[in-house]
């Protein structure tokens, strides 16, 4: 752009000067070595690109410049093409307040002749990074309106398999770190997935994911087992894309000697969109797999104050024709004939929930 636009400002910036002054490093160390390159770049008596720790300038001889900024210094400076390197370590503040304005310019040029200049660019580049982070929203705005065919927008995602196919890094060097890195970590830093986090979360990404993966899987219950299952509900019944999902979970009791018990998580399933009544069908067949479960857990509060009803009443299987009986709370005090008490209510307040936190942090 700077070779076929004279007179183009661009500006690379970074949270550090020392990160920016990267990629003007990278004109120097691999780029002038091609003469088409060299032929347009301004030397004269000194070298080609001026660098220093903080700061990398290499000036082209039809007036167009490529320098490098910290945000902090880019404020009050114009530039025609802003290069974002490791986009997400610049606060979405400074894009606002130092950024924007930067690109509100014209070249010398276009204003001179009054002819008209092509639109001021912003690209950013960086790794993938948690979903938290404003620049996976900002990735995904270009992404949908490149999509649709929008000229002005271009996103794109290259994995580590594209460095090997054009021959930067071997793919051995990939595959060690694969297996010293964890699976997340390496699918954002070498595979370019944006891996889901809430910022400000009670259980932040870095301590659930070391320990998200089931190890023990039951589809059902096996045969002749003699432990106690418990099932939890957590209830969510809005389809929009954004809602909680609800989730099942069953969670096996192994007694142990001392008289405690393991509690291992074997069965999890999550269901978006879906009603109160159908919830209820699927907690029904979840039993039907787990016939030991001694307790279905729930919050009682919001839509949970309407879920016991979905469930009491007989309710049929249809793959074996066995009518199983209702189920009322295990404190309920209506006696609804041959109704089984399976259902714990769990009405959470502060104290409790605080409790929640600290031994599930602990576990």
């Amino acid at each position: 752009m700077g070779v076929l636009y004279p007179g183009s400002l661009i500006a690379v910036v970074s949270g550090t000067a020392e990160q920016a002054t990267l990629i003007v490093k990278k004109i120097q160390d691999y780029f002038i070595r091609n003469p088409e390159i060299m032929r347009e770049i301004q030397a004269d008596s000194h070298r080609a690109v001026q660098l220093s720790r903080n700061k990398g300038i290499c000036t082209l001889k039809n007036g167009s410049k490529i320098e490098s900024f910290s945000v902090g210094t880019m404020r009050g400076n114009r530039a025609k093409i802003v290069v974002i390197d490791e986009s997400p370590e610049v606060k979405a503040d400074d894009l606002d307040a130092v950024i924007a304005p930067v690109k509100n310019t014209k070249r010398d040029i276009c204003h001179q002749r009054g002819i008209a200049d092509y639109p001021s660019k912003t690209v950013s580049i960086t790794s993938a990074c948690l979903k938290s982070n404003y620049f996976y929203a900002m990735f995904m705005q270009a992404l949908r309106e490149f999509c649709k065919g929008n000229p002005s927008n271009f996103a794109c995602a290259l994995d580590y398999r594209s460095a090997a196919r054009v021959g930067i890094t071997d793919m051995e060097f990939f595959l060690k770190e694969q297996k010293k890195m964890p699976e997340a970590k390496f699918a954002m830093e070498y595979g370019s997935f944006f891996v889901g986090a809430e910022s400000g979360s009670v259980f932040p990404y870095n301590l659930t994911e070391s320990c998200r993966t089931l190890k023990q899987v039951e589809i059902a219950q096996p045969v002749k087992s003699t432990s106690d299952y418990v099932m939890g509900v957590d209830l969510a019944t809005s389809g929009a894309s954004n809602a909680d999902n609800a989730v099942i979970c069953v969670v096996k009791l192994v007694e142990m000697e001392s008289g405690g018990y393991l509690k291992k998580l074997v069965y999890m399933r999550s269901y978006h969109g879906k009603r109160l009544d159908t919830l209820a069908e699927e907690v029904r067949r979840t039993y039907v797999r787990f016939p030991n479960i001694t307790r279905i857990v729930f919050d009682h509060r919001g839509l949970g104050d309407a879920f016991p009803q979905f469930l009491s009443q007989p309710w049929i299987d249809q793959a074996t024709g066995k009518e199983y009986p209702p189920w009322t709370l295990d404190d309920e005090r209506t006696i609804i004939h041959n109704a089984v008490p399976l259902l714990r209510s769990v009405k959470a307040n502060p104290t409790i929930n605080q409790q929640l936190v600290s031994c599930l942090r602990v576990a």
